[in-house]
């Protein structure tokens, strides 16, 4: 039988490319747009409006701090931490070692960190950094 498996690894890897240029692409959603009825006191999940606008900001600055890394490093960190790839899995998606995955990922993951000790207020209270 034929192997399909790097077929399919490769067409997760092109989707995963097609993702992040259609993420560039995107324009940010207002502020305006994402605030809820202040009449409601909670929102889906049980989170106060203040705490969902927090929440979306966050994620917007996750997506512009994997935007920007390195194009090695976004591949590996979207294949890993977004889609949920192994790291056999990536490494075979990206035609890289193994080793090669995990120090990328590594560098990309504290890229994405250094990123975000800069938000300050941002962050929940857990991931602050108190120095």
């Amino acid at each position: 039988g034929v192997n399909l498996a790097p077929w399919l690894l490769r067409i997760a890897k092109n989707q995963c490319y097609d993702m992040i240029r259609a993420m560039r692409r995107r324009p940010a959603d207002s502020l305006e747009e994402n605030l809820t009825n202040p009449l409601v006191e909670r929102v889906q999940g049980g989170r106060s409006p203040e705490e969902e606008t927090l929440r979306g900001e966050l994620a917007a600055e996750i997506q512009r701090a994997i935007l920007s890394l390195p194009a090695e490093q976004r591949l590996l960190v979207t294949l890993i931490d977004v889609q949920g790839f192994s790291y056999e899995e990536a490494a075979e998606a990206a035609e890289v070692s193994i080793g090669t995955v995990k120090s990328r990922l590594s560098r990309g993951r504290a890229r994405i960190r250094d990123h975000l000790r800069g938000l300050g207020e941002l962050l929940p209270s857990e991931f602050r950094q108190t120095s």
